[in-house]
């Protein structure tokens, strides 16, 4: 068996340290089975990205990071379906500036995801 869930732990107050989660399962008869208590300590980067110019013009965009870390940065831009149109891995310099080069990139409305270590916020 799998079992898949989602949460948002971002809303909890003070940013926890440590999240513990446990399953309950009950089966037909109405008989419950707990599962053993497993323990999450969250990564907690208060980061984030904005992009300009929105819309993009003159085929370049700028991706401004709030955060100072000079991490390697994995900048995907996809169209709606999820179908990824231009992909760059690239070092950020300190001042948290990225610009990403658009060449021929057709009018319409589209993701912009940057992955910087394990954080991967996405923007449209």
């Amino acid at each position: 068996m799998a079992y898949s869930a989602l949460d948002n732990i971002a809303s909890l107050a003070g940013q926890p340290s440590t999240v513990f989660y446990r399953i309950v399962g009950v089966d037909k008869a109405g008989y419950s089975y707990y599962s053993i208590i497993a323990t999450v300590h969250p990564v907690w980067n208060n980061w984030s990205f904005s992009v300009a110019p929105n819309p993009i013009t003159q085929d370049k965009l700028q991706i401004l990071l709030s955060s100072k870390e000079i991490t390697p940065i994995k900048v995907t831009l996809m169209d709606l379906t999820g179908r990824v149109i231009l992909q760059q891995n690239i070092t950020p310099g300190s001042a948290g500036k990225i610009t990403v080069n658009t060449p021929h990139l057709a009018a319409g409305m589209y993701l912009v995801q940057v992955l910087q270590g394990i954080i991967k916020p996405t923007l449209k």
